[in-house]
């Protein structure tokens, strides 16, 4: 009897420790908005947004924002133009697996990224030219 109670006990742990560690991404938004300077243009915001859907299905999306600025040229009345503000987006899609506390995307065009959960963030080092550190949303 006393055997059977430290299996029902240890059964009882280990799944309530399996629930409480299990990474659920599915119906959340995470995002990074990152400011580059643009050296004679001014400072460029990169928001990029990961969002996890049903079917273990992702969608990456990243959009670029370069406010209006002094052109890098003097007119030969000594005015200087102002380039409009300019921005772009686009979309990847694909699928997610999730492993422990890593988190794999494999884009529809084969392209895989990793993320890292660390500390309620995800982190990642090759989503971007330069680490991202994702917070998430909701």
């Amino acid at each position: 009897m006393k055997h059977i109670l430290t299996i029902l006990l240890a059964t009882a742990l280990c799944a309530s420790c399996s629930i409480m560690c299990k990474n659920e991404f599915k119906h959340t938004s995470w995002n990074s908005v990152e400011e580059e300077f643009v050296a004679d243009a001014g400072t460029m915001t990169i928001t990029t947004t990961l969002k996890f859907l049903p079917a273990k299905k992702y969608i990456l999306e990243t959009e670029m924002y370069m406010p209006a600025h002094p052109a890098m040229y003097m007119n030969a009345d000594g005015t200087v133009d102002t380039i409009p503000a300019s921005s772009s987006a686009w979309a990847e899609n694909g699928t997610y697996s999730v492993k422990n506390n890593i988190i794999t995307l494999k884009a529809d065009d084969g392209e895989v990224h990793t993320l890292t959960l660390e500390s309620g963030k995800l982190i990642t080092d090759n989503l971007f030219y330069r680490p991202l550190t994702l917070t998430r949303k909701n």
